[in-house]
């Protein structure tokens, strides 16, 4: 991170402008008589000593009541996590829960709307136990979402060469898939990267599409535990760009999406029941990030 990055306090983003390849253009949007909501969350919000889905992780997702969870560090609480959601909620969830010992996954709400999964392991997997993770969603209308779930891993000492070898990874990873059919795309999950700079060199490039910046009440992007890092995103192709609508918290909208920090947000009845120290629980991991789509097909 350089010493201008240090004092970054998330308000003035700085868009990189460097393309480099995009996905197939998509066909244009046909004449449509029908929309359906899509809320997408990113969520890396374990808490406690083991990495797990505790009381603090589930109330920020009981109260966003995501369609799509874009989960990082999953596999220690898949399978409790996803009935808990299903007992709250009182309907049935599709999930995949992906390699490694923490592991990604995604969920989705509603029985059987995961087509098809997809795992590769890291360019960095010899060194850490870290997987790509993909699955082809069932989305109102005739195109499906593939959806891709990441947690990139960085260290501040090797931040630029680690982000550099990951991001054309995973390029690949998606272009593979998008071989089998044509998709919408939402990459989501936890980037690891200390500047918005890669995030924006690549994905600007391989979406084709503006890079949108959730924030919280205070118009902070960031997303660590300490909210000084801008870990954590909700990118989406240029088509599926369209359907972007602005993240309505209550009586509050956020244009570009949503950073959920119990620490900030007001009133906390807005967020039920999401508690005032949820966000400051032990080794909470970071803020979940959701944006809202409207779909027209």
């Amino acid at each position: 991170m350089t010493s201008a990055d240090s004092n970054y306090n998330g308000s003035d983003p700085n868009r990189c402008e460097i393309k480099l390849y995009a996905l197939p253009d998509q066909s244009t949007k046909a004449q449509t008589n029908k929309t359906a909501k899509l809320r997408i969350m990113a969520a890396n919000a374990t808490s406690g000593t083991d990495q797990l889905y505790e009381d603090p992780g589930k109330n920020m997702i009981y109260a966003m009541d995501p369609d799509i969870i874009i989960i990082q560090e999953f596999a220690g609480s898949a399978t409790s996590l996803v009935k808990s959601l299903e007992n709250h909620f009182h309907t049935k969830y599709s999930y995949f829960s992906g390699q490694g010992r923490i592991g990604n996954g995604i969920i989705v709400k509603g029985e059987n709307k995961i087509k098809n999964t997809y795992t590769q392991p890291s360019v960095v997997s010899t060194i850490r136990d870290r997987y790509y993770e993909a699955a082809i969603v069932d989305i109102p209308g005739d195109k499906d979402l593939l959806v891709v779930s990441l947690h990139l891993y960085t260290k501040a000492s090797e931040d630029q060469v680690s982000q550099i070898d990951e991001y054309p990874a995973v390029a690949k990873f998606i272009h593979s898939i998008l071989n089998e059919g044509d998709y919408y795309v939402a990459v989501g999950g936890d980037f690891n990267s200390s500047t918005n700079y890669y995030v924006n060199y690549y994905w600007n490039s391989l979406l084709a599409t503006d890079i949108t910046y959730p924030s919280d009440q205070q118009g902070n992007y960031n997303t660590n535990a300490g909210r000084r890092r801008h870990y954590d995103w909700v990118l989406v192709d240029k088509k599926f760009q369209e359907f972007s609508i602005p993240t309505q918290i209550g009586a509050q909208s956020f244009p570009d999406g949503y950073v959920l920090d119990s620490r900030v947000h007001a009133p906390l009845s807005e967020i039920s029941p999401v508690r005032y120290e949820d966000s400051s629980a032990q080794n909470m991991q970071h803020m979940p990030v959701v944006r809202d789509f409207l779909i027209e097909y």
